[in-house]
């Protein structure tokens, strides 16, 4: 790319898991322009362009159970399915979408089935998108792409009673989806029946876009969200409690973005100042689980330290 401009979102993708391909992870990015971008951090270079969106991409995201299959939403009134691989650090390539839908959203996020994916956009609306069997076919190499329509896809079953404001970031796990509204409003629904499971509130948002984070693992099922006074909220997301609140004294301004590490013991923010924070976060069930295995060792130091004083 020879013209600078505003990077806009960014998500990371795995390199292909055989022999015949050297190891290497890819970082996708999007632009103000509506170019995608991926960059081989392998080679530190862009490897291929994703073109078609004709305005500022907002979200992006990655297929939990197909590698490549990727999502974008776009100020230009659509979300497009792209195939990225097989990528090829050696040699730059240009890849057109598979699908285009006419979502006008602000986020996207794959179903934890990779079959389905949900869009968040203005005023609360949500819509979930079932991903066509020729589609399909073609992501799981039963089908050349050829199979699949170029027209633009509207058929999608609509999400009511969710939100009323804009809605700024959406994840999924297992069977759920998880939405945020600007206003704070985060619910919890079922994918399946669109039922809602759980319903928890971020205090003092106003109406500054922020995505949050979520982990789910045998620690357990976690939610991390900022707010527009640079405070961190972390939620369970089995009973909706507040587990812990997170601040700093030199952290003014509004957050517009939270991520658990790996292994959910760090949250990492970044917001409209020009710096990126870190927590060392640990629940209070393990820090409890921590201190006991602590006494229990210092028991066993004691312990021996007595039988070697014995005569």
């Amino acid at each position: 790319q020879t013209t600078p401009t505003e990077l806009v979102s960014c998500v990371w993708m795995a390199g292909e898991d055989d022999d015949e391909t050297e190891s290497d992870t890819f970082l996708v990015i999007g632009g103000a322009d509506g170019l995608i971008q991926i960059i081989s951090l392998a080679h530190c270079k862009v490897i291929a362009a994703l073109k078609g969106h004709r305005g500022p991409v907002n979200c992006l995201a990655i297929s939990p159970v197909h590698k490549g299959l990727l999502l974008s939403a776009s100020a230009d009134g659509t979300v497009r399915l792209w195939d990225c691989h097989p990528l090829d650090a050696h040699v730059a390539t240009t890849k057109t979408a598979l699908n285009v839908y006419d979502a006008h959203a602000l986020s996207v996020a794959f179903s934890g089935d990779g079959k389905k994916f949900v869009t968040g956009g203005y005023s609360g609306v949500l819509k979930l998108w079932t991903l066509s069997t020729d589609v399909m076919a073609v992501v799981e190499g039963k089908a050349d792409v050829t199979t699949v329509s170029d027209d633009l896809v509207t058929q999608h079953k609509r999400v009511d009673k969710k939100h009323t404001q804009d809605v700024d970031c959406v994840r999924c796990y297992d069977n759920k989806c998880v939405s945020k509204s600007d206003d704070g409003k985060i619910v919890v629904w079922d994918i399946d029946t669109t039922e809602i499971c759980l319903t928890v509130k971020v205090p003092n948002c106003g109406s500054t876009k922020s995505t949050f984070d979520i982990h789910n693992s045998q620690r357990g099922q976690f939610l991390c969200a900022g707010n527009s006074r640079g405070v961190v909220y972390v939620f369970n997301l089995e009973t909706g409690a507040t587990l812990t609140r997170l601040e700093y004294r030199r952290i003014k301004s509004a957050v517009t973005s939270v991520l658990f590490s790996y292994d959910c013991r760090h949250i990492v923010l970044v917001g409209q100042d020009p710096f990126i924070w870190r927590w060392s976060w640990v629940s209070a069930a393990e820090r409890e689980k921590e201190k006991q295995v602590l006494e229990q060792e210092e028991q066993r130091r004691k312990s021996k330290l007595a039988k070697k004083k014995l005569p």
